[in-house]
């Protein structure tokens, strides 16, 4: 071969300095005398490096596959961006085509494995997973970078050479070291020198590994989070504890492992959005479930016909009874239900209660007939069977026969009904044709009976379509019938449902509706038809929903007439009404539960729940108990809330915002009752003994215009009041006259100076004093100086603010001096360090820029985008930037660097504050749905608590408010949430199953 090796490589800054010092050690590499011996070969003596730039789309050069043919081995350079390099990836192909995949090496310079080696290098020759033979020469520095080289390109030559690594590196380091003896030429050196030599290879081998548990860490944290998005919280909190250092253990601290097992156990969660709380898991796919009255346990079978009974308080299964068999065959359950007094399991041939032990408490067998059908009543404590040419009614408490109905003139069809007191069944039947030989039905004919279940009186009900979809029985004390053609919800195309109102006793029908039903197909749709009388600000309303393909219906109760129809994007499974007012909660198949408004229409996509693909089934209540198509998990959902939250607040009306004083010995809140006239309240709280210390009353204004202007003093700057001191010791207010009707107020860094605008008029105000510092106009420029927004300086003499043509200005109020700033730019907002030297600006041309003030010099260029929403600030040093645009990713920018050192893994709301805290190496991030604590030495996430919005560090408080409630966490240690998943779980591990279905070693 003419070359030893082709070094591949994107023409990016770095992998090129990589690949040019791999060229030269490869090149330069000493081989000790004995290897030179062993191999046959003095050395690598040439390796190839192309240094031209190929065009996308071209093909590869004659010489280039001309060396690629000619070179024993490929040294590919790997970062996240080699990938998208059509030239590497063509010289690897070529590679492999000439050669095969034995003699392919890898250098890491960026980025981690799983993201920066190609995907050709991650297999062989014949398809097998492997993993190459990789130097990593990662590094924060070209000076850390090029040291890696040099130890690195050792690896590389040994394989280069066919020669033993550990023996080259072995033999290396010795012909350093007796090169370093003849210069000391002592004896006793040799041993430091190999001290040294093994704490170097000890330490190197530490860190090595050290950053390989961090990288599982890392992993098994992401993991917990994966797997507790379906459910399973106990298995979340195991796999998140193994990502934490242990008892005696040598894993290092990751502080994303830390937010995923307090994110597992629920920690810093109020109770006010549902969340998944626990999986109830079964042999096979569930195929129906029931639940008891207060939601705390489930009956459920799978489609092996299994009974199972869980206890949702805990998640566990209480018991769970096999197949049954009858004459050889499966018997297929039927019907389940919970009552106060057993669990009962209807199957073809069997009608069993059971205990909550899942002891028998009563069994009847149907040997004559076998059930079709079942049906319970609400509570569970009935239930009808439907035998075709019979139906009965059993009291599912005991076991015990209530009525038959064997009507000769009927055959009995699938649904039924309970009313709501029990008294009265209805079910769908078909009339049998006369004069045949055997009990056939007349196609034709499709009626609802009604009997009374005491008496057997009956009532039938003429329905115009073959097929009935759904039953109610109305709050008026009428029946609601929704049927229609079963070769209908075969067919693609609309369709019609017809909705009848019945007086049930007497078999009149009040009145008659078609709705729509839509569908591609066969219908996957569930139809129902409820019904609810609410009070309104109008009085009482009596609603009929109806749920038909992807629309749901609201009828008058009593006329039948459509109020309004409500398009779904997704076939309707299921829907609950709330009784109380007009909302309901609207279940579709692609998982997503609904908070509609009955009247208008209105999707509250606030209060919205994402359950999972595939929703097939949900019972609302204390818990959200969901089963998804083909799956074998029954999903829990609670309103789960830490038991640690203390409720620090309870107000009659809702709370608006919050702020904490300069050194955190109080903080305020503010409320407003309904009304546009009802005035703000402010609220003044002690921190340290949560008992409200001042209150004070204004009209006209919003909670922006409230701000502390030093511990024990509030100003208030608003339009329609003049500027105002509230005494938080003594209640007092004082205000500086004549400073009302003020557009627009600016407060210094150091709290001191209120600055008012008003278009280009500006009069600024000592606080303490309470009078007039500086006053005057901007600019007499007709075109120029019209005030947007801006920001005054520490003392408050000088100001900086920008138009709403993206001009920005300087205004020194001492020396009354005006000028424009940085003309050749569009500034749509600035920001500045505290001590004004540097200023940031969000220019219309989507860059961020920083320049120094005194030079106005551009020092770095960030691309950025704005919006109307934004955050971009200094910290508190001036090193780093803070940035969140219009895409609501927050980031982090080191401005020595060049370099993001912080990107949020997901989008979040905008940040109302960013808050460090040097002394902890922590920073806080806060917005209006939760306060997050990340770990600055690591930029991983330690903590987000739920609405948070007040961090006392010396305490480790957060103070946090949703609705009409504040309340605190003390911020939980990593010791603190360990021993919460110990009490929880005590000392539970995942299952060999449960590793290899969570791919964990």
């Amino acid at each position: 071969m003419k070359y030893d090796a082709f070094i591949s490589y994107r023409h990016l800054e770095k992998d090129m300095f990589v690949a040019k010092g791999i060229h030269k050690a490869l090149e330069t590499t000493k081989i000790p005398l004995r290897i030179r011996k062993e191999i046959g070969r003095k050395g690598i003596e040439r390796v190839f490096r192309d240094q031209e730039e190929l065009p996308i789309g071209a093909s590869l050069s004659d010489n280039i596959e001309s060396a690629l043919e000619q070179s024993e081995f490929l040294v590919v350079i790997c970062s996240p961006q080699t990938k998208e390099s059509e030239w590497v990836m063509k010289e690897i192909d070529t590679f492999i085509a000439m050669h095969g995949k034995q003699n392919i090496l890898a250098v890491l310079v960026d980025g981690e494995p799983e993201d920066s080696f190609p995907r050709q290098l991650l297999t062989d020759d014949y398809g097998n997973p492997r993993e190459p033979l990789a130097a990593d020469v990662r590094g924060d520095s070209k000076k850390e970078i090029k040291k890696k080289i040099k130890s690195e390109s050792l690896r590389l030559a040994a394989s280069i050479l066919y020669c033993d690594y550990d023996n080259l590196r072995q033999r290396h380091r010795e012909r350093i070291m007796r090169r370093y003896l003849a210069v000391t030429a002592g004896v006793a050196a040799l041993g430091v020198l190999f001290g040294v030599y093994n704490a170097y290879n000890l330490a190197r081998i530490n860190e090595n590994y050290q950053q390989k548990l961090t990288n599982e860490s890392k992993i098994l944290a992401a993991t917990s989070k994966q797997v507790l998005e379906t459910g399973d919280r106990k298995a979340a909190t195991l796999i998140a504890l193994e990502a934490l250092p242990g008892e005696g253990g040598d894993r290092p601290f990751v502080p994303d492992a830390m937010d995923a097992l307090a994110d597992a156990l629920g920690s810093y969660s109020v109770g006010s959005t549902m969340k998944k709380d626990k999986i109830l898991s079964h042999d096979i796919s569930v195929s129906d479930f029931a639940v008891n009255s207060d939601n705390t346990r489930v009956v459920s079978s799978d489609q092996l016909d299994e009974v199972y009974y869980w206890n949702v308080d805990t998640g566990d299964l209480l018991f769970k009874k096999n197949s049954i068999y009858y004459e050889g065959q499966r018997d297929k359950v039927s019907g389940l239900a919970i009552n106060s007094d057993a669990v009962c399991a209807v199957t073809e041939h069997f009608m069993t209660g059971y205990d909550e032990a899942g002891n028998v408490l009563y069994e009847n067998r149907f040997t004559d007939d076998y059930v079709l059908f079942a049906k319970y009543s609400k509570g569970g404590n009935y239930v009808a069977l439907n035998f075709r040419e019979s139906a009965a009614v059993y009291d599912a408490r005991t076991g015990e026969l209530v009525r038959t109905f064997a009507d000769e003139d009927l055959l009995y069809c699938s649904d039924m009904i309970f009313s709501p007191d029990d008294r009265y069944v209805g079910i769908q039947a078909d009339y049998a044709l006369p004069d045949t030989s055997f009990k056939m039905a007349d196609e034709d004919t499709t009626n609802v009976i009604v009997y009374e279940i005491a008496t057997g009186k009956r009532v039938d009900l003429n329905l115009p379509m073959d097929t009935v979809l759904d039953m109610f029985f109305a709050p008026d004390d009428t029946l609601l019938v929704c049927s229609t053609e079963l070769d209908s919800l075969l067919a693609s195309g609309d369709h019609t449902n017809v909705v009848q109102k019945f007086d049930y006793k007497t078999g009149k029908e009040l009145w008659s509706t078609d709705v729509t039903r839509s569908h591609i197909g066969p219908d996957n749709s569930y139809t129902y038809v409820k019904s609810r009388i609410i009070d309104t600000t109008e009085g009482k309303k009596g609603e009929v929903l109806v749920s038909s393909g992807r629309n749901m219906y609201n009828l008058d109760l009593y006329t039948g007439e459509i109020n309004i129809t409500i398009p779904m994007e997704n076939d309707i499974i299921g829907f609950y009404l709330n009784p109380d007012g007009e909302v309901f909660n609207v279940g579709t198949s692609d998982g997503h539960i609904s908070v509609m408004d009955g009247s208008s229409g209105y999707n509250y996509a606030d209060y919205g729940i994402e359950v999972g693909e595939n929703l097939t089934e949900y019972k609302t209540g204390p818990y959200l108990i969901t089963s998804m198509h083909q799956s074998p998990d029954i999903v829990v959902m609670s309103y789960m809330e830490d038991d640690t939250k203390e409720v620090v607040i309870d107000s009659p009306t809702t709370i608006y915002a919050m702020a904490t004083s300069p050194e955190e010995t109080n903080f305020f809140y503010t409320t407003k009752k309904s009304g546009s006239d009802s005035p703000y309240e402010i609220h003044v709280v002690d921190a340290a003994t949560d008992k409200e210390i001042a209150d004070f009353s204004f009209s006209g204004i919003t909670s922006d215009d409230i701000k502390y202007h030093d511990e024990n003093t509030l100003v208030v700057m608003s339009y329609d009041t003049d500027l105002t001191l509230c005494h938080i010791d003594t209640g007092d207010i004082e205000t500086i006259p004549d400073t009302a009707e003020i557009m627009d107020w600016v407060l210094s860094g150091d709290r001191n100076v209120a600055l008012s605008v008003d278009g280009k008029e500006y009069k600024a105000y000592d606080i303490s004093e309470k009078k007039l510092l500086y006053e005057g106009r901007f600019s007499d420029d007709f075109e120029r100086g019209y005030w947007n927004d801006g920001v005054l300086n520490e003392k408050g003499d000088t100001v900086y603010y920008w138009d709403f043509y993206g001009r920005l200005y300087k205004c020194d109020f001492v020396k009354k001096e005006f000028t424009q700033l940085f003309e050749d730019y569009t500034v749509l907002s600035a920001s500045f360090t505290e001590d004004f030297s540097k200023v940031v600006l969000e220019c219309g041309d989507g860059f961020a820029r920083v320049a120094d003030t005194a030079t106005l010099e551009i020092s770095d260029e960030i691309s950025f985008f704005g919006g109307t929403k934004k955050n971009l600030e200094f910290s508190e040093d001036g090193s780093k930037l803070y940035l969140q645009g219009s895409d609501y990713y927050f980031r982090i920018y080191d401005l020595e660097t060049d370099e993001y050192v912080y990107i949020s893994d997901d989008q979040l709301d905008m940040a109302f504050y960013t808050k460090e805290i040097p002394e902890k190496n922590q920073f806080i991030f806060c917005n209006e749905k939760e306060l997050i604590i990340i770990d600055t030495d690591t930029y991983g996430i330690l903590s987000r608590i739920e609405y948070g919005g007040l961090y006392f560090t010396k305490e480790d408080i957060v103070i946090g408010m949703n609705g009409k409630t504040i309340y605190k966490f003390h911020v939980k240690s990593l010791e603190d949430l360990i021993k919460d998943a110990k009490e929880k779980y005590g000392d539970a591990k995942l299952t060999p199953e449960q590793r290899l279905k969570y791919k964990l070693s």
